[in-house]
C-alpha cells in the first residue's frame, strides 16, 4: 500500500510541474496542497526529489518575480528542510 500512495502523491508532483509549465500557479499550488500536507513519516526520496525539482522550478523566470509563486517556493523548501531532519528508520 506504501507504494500505491508514494505513486499518488509523486502524479500530484508531476500534476503541479504541469500547471506551472502551462503557468497556471493555481493549479500548480492545489495539485500540492495534498502532498505538503503530509506528515514527515509518509515522505520519501521519490517525493522529495520531485518536490526539490518543483522548488527549482518556482525559483526561475518567470515565477521568481511573482510573490504567491514565492511563497509556495518557500512552503516547499519548509517541508524539504523536515523531511531530511527526520531520522532514518
Amino acid at each position: 500500500m506504501e507504494l500505491r500512495h508514494s505513486q499518488i502523491n509523486g502524479t500530484s508532483i508531476d500534476v503541479a510541474a504541469a500547471h506551472l509549465h502551462m503557468r497556471d500557479k493555481d493549479g500548480a499550488a492545489e495539485a500540492l496542497r495534498t502532498v505538503l500536507d503530509l506528515p514527515p513519516q509518509k515522505r520519501n526520496v521519490s517525493l522529495t526529489g520531485r518536490l526539490a525539482r518543483m522548488e527549482r522550478l518556482l525559483n526561475e523566470a518567470p515565477w521568481n518575480s511573482d510573490a504567491d509563486a514565492r511563497q509556495l517556493a518557500e512552503r516547499i523548501s519548509v517541508w524539504l528542510s523536515e523531511t531530511s531532519a527526520r531520522p532514518l528508520a
